[in-house]
């Protein structure tokens, strides 16, 4: 009975249960606030970035990284801010339901987030970089294959957004994705 076991798990494709790499170009949107200068508001801005993820799809890691550069100007004050954000985004993804061409998949992780803002006023340029804050993320989304190796993805997530200066139930950040998933591996 032994060697019939021990027959059957050494009998299992080894390339069944290699893990996947897919590599994607993204681009989000994202409602965040914008705390200098005050009064703070909420602002809509685009990231560019990449994303791998690796794994089996009922449990892989993602890695994203993408920046964003805002202006904005104010004229009674006679000043001008651009803002250029970095973000890593770092955590799991699941695929809970797939199919051949349609699947929808869970996520959540950390994100790691540096602004560095270029403030003028009044003729006089200066730098502020802000601290490094890192906030959990949760969010879902849908996956529509158009091949074996091509992917269109559509997600929204939401990020718990420590650093912003405001009531509870509105330090969440929506950020809005659309990717493009690349396959690289044996499968």
């Amino acid at each position: 009975m032994k060697r019939i076991i021990i027959l059957l798990i050494s009998s299992v494709s080894f390339t069944s249960l290699a893990a996947e790499l897919k590599v994607q170009p993204v681009y989000s949107i994202e409602t965040t606030r914008r705390e200098y200068p005050e009064p703070a508001s909420q602002i809509t801005r685009t990231y560019l970035g990449v994303s791998a993820i690796y794994g089996e799809p009922i449990f892989s890691a993602e890695f994203e990284v993408a920046q964003s550069t805002y202006t904005d100007t104010f004229p009674s004050t006679d000043s001008e801010v651009t803002s250029l954000t970095r973000r890593a985004m770092l955590g799991v993804r699941s695929y809970p339901i797939t199919s051949k061409y349609f699947g929808t998949f869970l996520r959540a992780g950390a994100r790691v987030k540096q602004e560095t803002l270029d403030i003028k006023e009044s003729g006089q340029t200066r730098e502020e970089v802000l601290p490094v804050y890192v906030d959990p993320y949760a969010g879902a989304g849908v996956t529509l294959a158009l091949g074996k190796v091509f992917a269109v993805n559509a997600s929204a997530t939401m990020v718990y957004n420590r650093s912003a200066d405001v009531a509870e139930s509105e330090k969440y950040d929506v950020q809005y994705t659309l990717s493009a998933t690349f396959k690289v591996g044996n499968r």
